[in-house]
Parts: structure tokens; C-alpha cells; sequence
């Protein structure tokens, strides 16, 4: 998942977290093992302590300028 938003004026009523756990569910269901976000460090306390989701180190390679 990448860069999931919701819009300012419906922020803070549980929509991005039911949109995450649903996600995930799906994910589940077709027999996937793994689920990866990117996500801004400022909103680490978000997928880690509503969603479950552990920190891990990543790598970012541009080609391109």
C-alpha cells in the first residue's frame, strides 16, 4: 500500500484504520503472505500501534533523475 489518504475534512474518525484492517483482510483472503506500506515517519504510531504493522529497514534507489 502507498501513500493511502483521507481527506482532511474526514480525518480522525477511524477511516483510514478501518481502510488498513480491510486491506489487510483482503490480503488474507487471497493467500497473501505479506502486506507492505510506505508511509512518512509521522505517521508511524498510526500503522504500528492501530494496524500492527512492525518497523523495518527499506532501501530507495532512483534511476532517474
Amino acid at each position: 500500500m502507498l501513500d493511502a489518504t483521507v481527506h482532511p475534512d474526514h480525518q480522525r474518525r477511524g477511516i483510514g484504520r478501518v481502510l488498513v484492517l480491510t486491506l489487510i483482510d483482503e490480503a488474507k483472503a487471497a493467500g497473501c503472505e505479506w502486506v507492505h506500506v510506505d508511509y512518512e515517519p509521522r505517521l508511524d504510531a498510526f500503522y504500528r500501534d492501530s494496524s500492527g504493522f512492525r518497523r523495518t529497514e527499506a532501501g530507495l534507489l532512483r534511476t532517474t533523475n
